[in-house]
């Protein structure tokens, strides 16, 4: 807590408290507080502190380069900036958003952060042309920003890094993992209670990604005629399919919670079992905490580690989870798609770890518990 206050203290008072003055420059001005403590590595981006540092920067940002002085208006939220300029001739306007970019650009580089010019998008407001004069006409159609992004430029210098044969095979199953993997899971815990056909789709890409990295389609068996199984694909990988791994992401977000030191959160895992039951019923939207009462329950997978929630087909808008327990013991539902798991999701006992703390007297655990003392190819 005393480093972030020193933090919020140097940007008041323009000091760090026991540190000393700022820097200066050679021109004897001061160095950008932002700047400073980056380059000086005294916080790191990315931590906990990470959220306060941003709306410093967006705090330093919106008073710097007269932005909301006379006619030039921003506006930021969360992560999000809006400019506004207004004008009678689109070149002039042109020509002042462009400066405009180049400075904020530049401002933003000292925080080490970049805009993404993919996601950024310019709207010009303006009266219909037959009410417009032919001085304010020329600069309508070609009405651009130019800038550079040099994340996207990575990317594409980097587009066959899968296909490079001077990666061993496992390098490229690491760089999906690192890469492409945390992206299709994006936000996982909020969007767990999706479809079966929805999931679906998403394990084929992920198996297109690891088949690329491997190179390995057709077995020299059938003579090259017919496809390895994706059993053998994740056995060969080695890693959990992707359906499993969004469970056990979802599993570490909820066990997580109860260390934040908030009331608001913590009024999340103190949703009762009745309230879940009830919004399942009655609405066709489940808030994302519901996972703990049907992951309780057994719904979510199996004692074999079958994520049996993504084998029950229902309509993509369907979010209600009408899977009982009972259909799942006396296999009552008709499942779809393969179920088949490597060797690697069925030896995974993770989810006996006390911090699972819902699953404690859960017959999930009983099970495996016991999957794990006789052995877990008893069961297979």
């Amino acid at each position: 807590m005393k480093p972030m206050v020193k933090l919020i203290t140097s940007v008041i008072t323009r000091k760090v408290n026991g540190l000393g003055n700022l820097p200066r420059r050679k021109d004897n001005k001061k160095i950008n507080v932002g700047s400073w403590i980056y380059r000086s590595g005294y916080f790191t981006c990315g931590t906990v502190n990470s959220p306060t540092l941003f709306s410093i920067y967006f705090s330093t940002l919106l008073s710097s380069f007269d932005l909301n002085k006379g006619d030039l208006k921003a506006i930021a939220f969360a992560d999000d900036l809006v400019v506004y300029l207004p004008g009678k001739s689109p070149l002039k306007i042109q020509d002042g958003f462009q400066k405009l970019l180049n400075v904020i650009d530049e401002f933003m580089q000292t925080w080490n952060l970049r805009i993404n010019y993919t996601k950024c998008e310019t709207i010009v407001f303006r009266r219909s042309t037959h009410f417009l004069t032919k001085g304010s006409r020329p600069g309508l159609n070609t009405f651009t920003l130019k800038g550079t992004n040099p994340a996207s430029a990575a990317f594409k210098a980097n587009r066959s890094l899968f296909y490079c044969k001077h990666l061993t095979s496992r390098a490229k199953i690491i760089c999906h993992q690192l890469l492409i993997r945390p992206i299709i899971t994006y936000a996982s815990p909020i969007w767990w209670n999706t479809s079966a056909s929805f999931m679906e789709k998403i394990r084929v890409l992920n198996r297109k990604c690891i088949r690329t990295c491997l190179r390995v389609y057709r077995s020299r068996e059938s003579n090259f005629k017919k496809q390895i199984s994706n059993e053998t694909l994740y056995n060969i990988a080695n890693i959990p399919r992707i359906d499993n791994f969004i469970i056990k992401l979802t599993r570490d977000y909820f066990a997580k919670l109860s260390s934040i030191e908030n009331k608001e959160i913590e009024k999340i895992l103190e949703t009762p079992d009745q309230q879940i039951y009830i919004t399942n019923h009655n609405s066709a939207c489940l808030p994302p905490q519901a996972f703990i009462y049907f992951d309780k329950k057994g719904i979510i997978q199996d004692s074999n580690n079958v994520p049996t929630i993504y084998h029950w087909g229902r309509n993509v808008a369907n979010k209600r989870i009408n899977l009982t327990t009972d259909m799942i013991a006396n296999n009552k539902y008709d499942p779809v798609y393969s179920m088949a798991l490597p060797e690697r999701d069925k030896m995974d006992f993770y989810s006996l770890d006390e911090r699972y703390w819902w699953l404690e007297d859960s017959c999930h655990r009983i099970k495996l518990k016991l999957r794990k003392l006789n052995g877990w190819s008893a069961t297979w």
